[in-house]
């Protein structure tokens, strides 16, 4: 991992698209170094529910096709590859020319879908890649739609100043190596919602250790303590019956207006 390089945003269960109807899912990954593509090796189940409840239950829904969705687990820099093999991509942020969103219509569900077209200079040639979000719904104020921006932003220094305290930050960790709360707050690197069920599960399966709820919880609660990381309701309607909220995720690195992870 480079010291002076940190995950800003990732977007599970996102596609490369190859052509001809042809699309690769998977993550992609935004750090203020570069922004990177890698196929999945895991895989996100979508329900199918019909579209008069999609707006009275708030849950996330496919904009189209397929209903199983591959993703990659990253928490860390260190876990990209330093060589990329097709379809995954990592492209140097200092060599994209533009970042353009899109919105069209997805004829598979008549919604209307997400994308980002990048185009960037590579040793030989100007590249063009195309890149789309299939995991939307009510909680989600900003879309992969809105990364284009974002990505011209860090271009032009525009958050130099918020990267530089988060490496500082980073560097300075109030936390014990090896810990439960260490290793938690390390689960929560994708910048995604998670339960202290789903950590459980994670921590077993990165590091062969099983750690019950309530110290999976009690980790929780003091790292929310340090300001750390922020409890949420997401999905759920918070009308006070619930002791402690049901989700956990690091704060949004570059602040809530954007929050650009799925």
């Amino acid at each position: 991992m480079s010291a002076a390089e940190v995950i800003l945003a990732e977007e599970q269960g996102a596609s490369r698209n190859l052509g001809s109807l042809h699309k690769k899912s998977g993550t992609l990954i935004l750090t203020n170094k570069r922004l990177v593509f890698m196929r999945g090796n895991k895989e996100i189940r979508i329900e199918v529910v019909p579209e008069i409840w999609r707006d009275i239950v708030p849950n996330i829904f496919p904009s189209g096709l397929p209903a199983i969705l591959g993703f990659a687990e990253v928490y860390d820099t260190a876990e990209i590859p330093s060589q990329m093999t097709f379809p995954d991509v990592s492209i140097d942020l200092a060599s994209i020319i533009s970042a353009t969103p899109e919105r069209p219509v997805d004829v598979t569900s008549f919604r209307r879908s997400s994308r980002l077209v990048v185009s960037w200079n590579s040793s030989i040639e100007t590249k063009i890649v195309e890149f789309e979000e299939h995991m939307s719904g009510r909680p989600r104020k900003i879309n992969l739609n809105d990364w284009g921006d974002v990505i011209m932003k860090i271009k032009s220094g525009y958050f130099d100043n918020l990267i530089r305290e988060l490496i500082n930050s980073r560097n300075s960790s109030q936390l014990e190596v090896n810990s439960i709360e260490a290793n938690v707050y390390f689960l929560l690197g994708d910048l995604q919602s998670k339960s202290t069920v789903l950590l459980s599960k994670e921590m077993e399966e990165r590091f062969a250790t099983r750690i019950d709820f309530e110290r999976i919880q009690q980790a929780c609660d003091r790292l929310e303590r340090l300001k750390l990381i922020a409890g949420t309701y997401d999905t759920f309607w918070n009308d006070g019956d619930l002791d402690r909220p049901p989700f956990y995720r690091k704060y949004p690195p570059l602040g809530s207006e954007y929050d650009l992870s799925s």
